[in-house]
């Protein structure tokens, strides 16, 4: 009888993880993927040190060009990388650091991506602010799970219920909003782009009970599910989806402060969460 043979993703992130502890670089409790925001992570991180992803192999196409930064923040060993991947033709490529981050050691996640607040969805979302994500639905049609029934890293069917920590939220979306910042929570919808959703698009959005959405995320969702490491999403809105890029561009300038804020008070509750999880798992 022959064996099961390993999956190329597991395979690939064995290979990473073991040239990680070989070059003794610096393993992660909270794991920063930052669409948005990860130009103030060099005043967080103290003694960064940089590895370029493309060095590790099994390393995918995606994240050839990106540069993985550890440090500590605090008595907290983070990793952070810039949420911007190359196209990659490898269903899981797109979300391959997760199980990275996974394995060698992260036991909670901080996602960040700048997106739109659905104009159907209600007054209680602003235009401009922070969206604390308590539920997602994914809508790219396509999930980096396909093909994985023989890895090791996963269910085959994760429970997606687990990724947004409510307790976690809670408690930094309370002290963003005694800070004065425009913060709130609802439902996110993960769509496909690059382009600008049309109006009946948006609608359709909100009337399934999305409050706002983002491009090109659902594929993190799915790995984080498949790997259990949960955490916060946060989105950074920046306007309606038909606005100018002009329009984007200076609400995002002025959100960034706010958002340096949030990810700065999220480090220790992030921190706690993932030492909880070790614990519970010895």
């Amino acid at each position: 009888m022959s064996s099961q043979a390993t999956h190329e993703l597991d395979l690939s992130i064995g290979e990473a993880a073991l040239e990680l502890e070989a070059l003794n670089f610096l393993a992660p409790e909270i794991f920063l993927l930052l669409g948005t925001g990860a130009e103030d992570m060099a005043q967080l991180l103290q003694d960064p040190i940089e590895l370029p992803l493309g060095e590790l192999p099994g390393c995918p196409h995606a994240w050839m060009g990106a540069n993985l930064c550890a440090g500590r923040i605090g008595d907290v060993r983070a990793w952070a990388l810039t949420d911007e991947p190359a196209p990659d033709l490898i269903p899981w490529g797109r979300a391959w650091p997760v199980w990275l981050a996974r394995v060698a050691g992260a036991g909670a996640c901080m996602i960040t991506a700048a997106g739109s607040a659905l104009p159907d969805a209600g007054d209680t979302i602003p235009t401009e602010g922070f969206l604390f994500v308590s539920d997602h639905m994914v809508l790219e049609g396509d999930s980096p799970l396909r093909g994985l029934t023989e890895s090791n890293l996963g269910p085959l069917f994760p429970d997606q219920g687990r990724i947004h920590d409510a307790t976690l939220r809670a408690g930094v979306l309370e002290i963003g909003s005694n800070r004065g910042l425009p913060c709130t929570e609802g439902i996110l919808a993960c769509v496909p782009g690059p382009t600008v959703e049309t109006p009946a698009e948006r609608a359709f959005y909100a009337k399934a009970g999305a409050h706002a959405s983002t491009q090109d995320l659902g594929a993190v969702l799915h790995a984080m599910a498949h790997c259990g490491l949960g955490g916060l999403t946060i989105i950074a809105l920046v306007g309606q989806p038909d606005a100018t890029i002009e329009d984007l561009l200076n609400a995002s300038s002025r959100l960034a402060p706010g958002l340096a804020e949030i990810i700065e008070t999220a480090i220790d509750p992030l921190a706690d969460r993932a030492r909880l999880e070790r614990q519970e798992e010895l």
